[in-house]
């Protein structure tokens, strides 16, 4: 069958509960992962990102050049070593990520200078250390399980039977493929935000107290699932300190973006003021769209 973005558009605003639930714990997981393993900074996350995505990109045009080029998970490393990365300009940098030029250049700096990129002459590059090597596979393996249940719930709503473990499979085995277009739409959110809040570390916290939110409503207002969530509890799932989670919900209640419960001291999502951010969240939903809908068609390809 034939899939049209504007299905997943309808299909997503139709079931925004149990596909947003989704959607939000697994972008809680992959925002926290990537801010804990890049300097607990997620605007350097963002620029390591990038270097990731280009290298995706230049293992797929080994593919185009080579149809029986490995471009799995189990063979990411080996291409990795083989791949000369592309020389990224910091005004490139400044422009995928939404990061002034200045900032983006003293970021790029400190990430050499903790081993995360490698400069080699003026050329600079995504070079893990080795230790950092080891989890990466692991933490991958843990997010596509994440993208297998979002994908599951929209294709069952699309009436199409594609099974998890075919999906979690296809992604695994055509990982440069996913991955590009993964980190493309995911920095292309990060970007929406960037220029909204001008903190990512705001957005982290915003989709926590959603996600709490979220499952208040989708219980029915189940008593027993409190609305709120409170600073420590953020802090202990994002790894961010409670006492900047303190300062940056008082931040996100003066912009009206959450409210606080003053006899609790705990905070939740103004659904009230969500119209604030209608057009920021109607681009997030579109960028996310395209993804699942580059996945969905291809998945379907393949089946066939």
């Amino acid at each position: 069958m034939n899939v049209d973005i504007n299905q997943l558009k309808n299909i997503y605003k139709e079931n925004i509960l149990s596909v947003q639930e989704k959607y939000l714990l697994q972008q809680s997981n992959f925002l926290s992962t990537v801010y804990c393993r890049y300097l607990k900074d997620l605007d350097s996350a963002n620029i390591v990102l990038y270097f990731a995505k280009n290298l995706h990109l230049k293992i797929l045009r080994r593919r185009e050049n080579e149809i029986d080029y490995e471009i799995s998970l189990e063979s990411f490393w080996n291409n990795h070593k083989n791949i000369d990365q592309e020389n990224l300009k910091i005004i490139n940098v400044s422009n995928e990520t939404g990061l002034p030029k200045e900032t983006a250049r003293r970021k790029i700096i400190n990430l050499i200078q903790q081993k995360v990129l490698k400069k080699n002459n003026n050329k600079i590059s995504w070079e893990p250390r080795e230790k950092d090597k080891l989890s990466f596979n692991k933490i991958i393996e843990v997010e596509i399980e994440y993208i297998t249940k979002i994908a599951s719930t929209i294709i069952k709503h699309l009436n199409i039977e594609v099974s998890n473990q075919q999906i979690y499979s296809d992604i695994k085995k055509n990982f440069s493929f996913f991955w590009f277009h993964f980190l493309s739409s995911q920095l292309k959110c990060m970007k929406i935000w960037q220029i909204e809040l001008k903190d990512l570390e705001l957005l982290l916290i915003i989709v926590e107290c959603a996600i709490q939110t979220n499952r208040y409503l989708t219980r029915t207002h189940n008593k027993k699932i409190d609305q709120d969530i409170s600073a420590m509890s953020i802090s202990t799932v994002t790894g961010i300190p409670r006492a900047t989670c303190i300062r940056k919900l008082e931040k996100l209640v003066s912009m009206r973006l959450v409210k606080k419960n003053e006899k609790t001291k705990r905070y939740s999502l103004n659904l009230k003021n969500l119209e604030f951010n209608k057009n920021t969240i109607t681009k997030t939903v579109n960028e996310v769209c395209s993804f699942y809908d580059i996945l969905i068609k291809t998945l379907i390809r393949s089946k066939k």
